[in-house]
C-alpha cells in the first residue's frame, strides 16, 4: 500500500493548492487554545464548541441557555479573559470543579480560527503537548492523508506549535504508513532539538515570553507536560469537540 501524505501547515493557513477535504486535520495551538481544550475535556467537560468571533460566542451561549443548558464561555483577547466571559484561556482555570459536565464555548485569538479553517476535514482533532500521544494514536487508526495545522500567531509561525507538530509526526512516522513533506520534516527536526526540554522551549519562544510577561508562567509549566492527559479531542456533530471513545 502506498504511503499516505503527511503535511504540515506552519502558519495556520494552507499552502497554495492544499485544503483539508478528505484529510484528517490536527490543529495545534500549544499556547494555549488546544492545551485548554485538552484540559477541559480531560477534566470532564461535556464538549468544547469553538468560536472565532466574540459576538458569536455570546450568541452561542445564549442559544444553549435557551435550550436549558448552563454553558461556560471561555477565551481571550490579548491574552486576557474577555469581559463578560466566565473563564480566560488558561488551562489551569479548567479544573473538574469548574467544568465537569458543562458545555464550553471557547473563543481565542488564533487557535479557534485554525479549528474553523479545518472544519471541512474528514476528521478533526485538537492537539498540544499534553495530549499529543493520545491524538497521534487516534489519528493513526484512520486511512486518509494527515494535515498538521499549526495555529501560529497572527499569520506567523510559532516555534512551540511547529515543535508539537513534529512530536505528533514522529509518532505517526513510526507506523510506516506516512510520507512526510518538507514542512513536516522541518517540524520533526525542530522537535528532536527540543525534545529533552520542552519547558525550556516554552520559556524561550516568543509567545511563551509574552505570556510570562503577562503573569502566566504557570501556564507554561502545564503546557510543557508531554502526554499528561490521555485524551484525544475530536469533532462531532459538525462543531463540538469531544473526547474520543476508547476501544
Amino acid at each position: 500500500m502506498a504511503p499516505l501524505p503527511l503535511r504540515t501547515w506552519l502558519t495556520g493557513a494552507p499552502p497554495r493548492g492544499q485544503d483539508v477535504a478528505g484529510a484528517c486535520a490536527v490543529v495545534v495551538d500549544v499556547l494555549r487554545a488546544t492545551s485548554t481544550v485538552a484540559a477541559a475535556l480531560g477534566h470532564g467537560a461535556a464538549c468544547v464548541i469553538p468560536r472565532t468571533d466574540v459576538d458569536e460566542a455570546f450568541e452561542a451561549r445564549a442559544e444553549l441557555e435557551r435550550r436549558g443548558e448552563e454553558p461556560l464561555l471561555g477565551g481571550e483577547r490579548g491574552g486576557f479573559k474577555v469581559p463578560g466571559f466566565d473563564l480566560g484561556n488558561s488551562p489551569l482555570e479548567y479544573g473538574a470543579e469548574r467544568v465537569a459536565g458543562k458545555s464550553l464555548i471557547l473563543c481565542t485569538s488564533n487557535g479557534t480560527a485554525a479549528l474553523e479553517l479545518c472544519h471541512g476535514a474528514s476528521r478533526l482533532y485538537a492537539a498540544s503537548f499534553v495530549n499529543a500521544g493520545a491524538t497521534a494514536a487516534a489519528v493513526a487508526k484512520g486511512a486518509e492523508p494527515v494535515i498538521l495545522c499549526c495555529a501560529g500567531k497572527e499569520g506567523a509561525p510559532s516555534l512551540e506549535d511547529v515543535c508539537c507538530a513534529g512530536l505528533i509526526a514522529a509518532s505517526l512516522l513510526k507506523v510506516y504508513r506516512y510520507e512526510a513533506d518538507d514542512a513536516t520534516t522541518m517540524a520533526y527536526l525542530c522537535w528532536k532539538y527540543y525534545a529533552a526540554d520542552v519547558r525550556r522551549l516554552l520559556k524561550t519562544c516568543n509567545h511563551g515570553r509574552h505570556l510570562a510577561g503577562l503573569g502566566f508562567e504557570e501556564d507554561l509549566a502545564f503546557c510543557s507536560q508531554v502526554d499528561a492527559l490521555p485524551v484525544a479531542a475530536t469533532q462531532r456533530d459538525g462543531e463540538k469537540l469531544v473526547v474520543v471513545a476508547q476501544d
